[in-house]
């Protein structure tokens, strides 16, 4: 028999050391008068339950040979009135859905409704919805606020079991998800961390390169002169750029005299320079629609070399400054093509001239003396 306004509370589980530790923190509550007993087997269990011994059993999950599920269930057969709260210790949403139809509950939130611990008038509506739908919904994104102010995010999954009446029975799970939207948050904070410095090392290697290049176009060039056909060089300059012509679709017409016109160059760094002039030719045309005619004509005096496009060309304002160090038009241009195109040009005693019309085109016209 039950005894004046002590509360008896059994602790059902087969590891003595997880008794004194529950009986720690109940005992633990202000103002509490508990008498806390330590049932080890599931007969003793069985026979304490059906005497009415206690008002309130605490259950391990794992009770030896038979389980605190198997013990709910028979509790349940015996109809049985006090609050069995099963701790199951396995953030398992199967277990602790079968817990829930077995009769297991929440002692904390004994006649309190789950609307009283959200805050969020959306999530009320969305909540509302769900129910009103009676349909079983898992993994519902949830902040429950807890009896000390602080706000946790949760999941929240509802069940319903339709058998009995007059009303349906709704059977809820709340999961604290708090921790692990802490490791997320981490883990974000972390890939922004990795990415920063990744960035950073793109931008100091591209900072390293500009200053480079820039410091290149300073110093005298270092050039080894040999004779070569500026037919020859043009072609190896159109062979690097051929992966864009036929990307863009680009025509190319070829205007060169039939005898080879020989001049006296560095050769890779003049292939460098008319690389860099088709290149900017190839970027300045439409798709599918461009066309590049690239010619040589020997004059008195000088042989010529052009570079026409039918692009977009340069407005009149910018022609002056097109050879400047970092002036360029382009988005993710940086200025040193045409810089280097000229001091390239200039080192072999040549000359480069530009002609260029809006929505027209551009024609680069580069001179060398005979």
């Amino acid at each position: 028999m039950l005894k004046g306004n002590q509360t008896r509370i059994a602790i059902i589980d087969d590891d003595e050391d997880d008794y004194f530790i529950i009986k720690d923190y109940i005992q633990e509550i202000e103002d509490g008068n508990f008498v806390i007993d330590w049932l080890s087997d599931y007969q003793s269990a069985i026979d304490k339950i059906k005497a009415k011994a206690y008002h309130l059993y605490f259950v391990d999950y794992r009770l030896g040979n038979e389980t605190g599920l198997e013990l709910l269930q028979e509790a349940a057969s015996m109809q049985c009135d006090r609050p069995i709260v099963l701790l199951t210790g396995k953030g398992n949403k199967a277990i602790d859905i079968k817990a829930m139809q077995e009769g297991a509950t929440d002692g904390e939130l004994l006649h309190h409704g789950l609307f009283e611990f959200i805050n969020e008038e959306k999530q009320k509506e969305m909540l509302h919805q769900v129910l009103e739908k009676e349909e079983n919904t898992n993994d519902i994104e949830i902040e429950i606020q807890h009896q000390d102010g602080e706000v946790k995010p949760c999941l929240l999954s509802v069940s319903f079991q339709k058998d009995f009446h007059p009303h349906h029975l709704i059977h809820g799970i709340i999961h604290d998800i708090t921790n692990i939207k802490r490791a997320e948050e981490a883990n974000i904070q972390a890939q922004k961390l990795a990415a920063n410095e990744r960035l950073i090392r793109i931008l100091a290697h591209e900072i390293n390169k500009i200053i480079t290049e820039l410091l290149d176009l300073t110093k005298p060039l270092e050039l080894k002169f040999e004779k070569f056909p500026l037919q020859e060089i043009l072609d190896e300059s159109l062979s690097l750029a051929t992966d864009r012509i036929n990307l863009q679709h680009i025509k190319v017409q070829k205007n060169y005299p039939d005898s080879p016109l020989e001049i006296e160059a560095d050769k890779s760094k003049l292939i460098i320079a008319f690389t860099n002039l088709v290149i900017n030719a190839i970027e300045a045309m439409e798709t599918g629609r461009g066309e590049l005619d690239v010619s040589i004509s020997a004059l008195s005096n000088v042989y010529t070399v052009s570079i026409r496009d039918n692009g977009k060309g340069i407005p009149e304002e910018y022609l002056s400054k097109l050879f400047e160090p970092f002036f360029t038009s382009k988005k993710n241009g940086m200025g040193l093509g045409l810089a280097a195109c000229y001091s390239i040009i200039e080192s072999h005693g040549g000359t480069i001239q530009v002609e260029s019309r809006v929505n027209k085109g551009s024609n680069f016209i580069v001179s060398f003396s005979r």
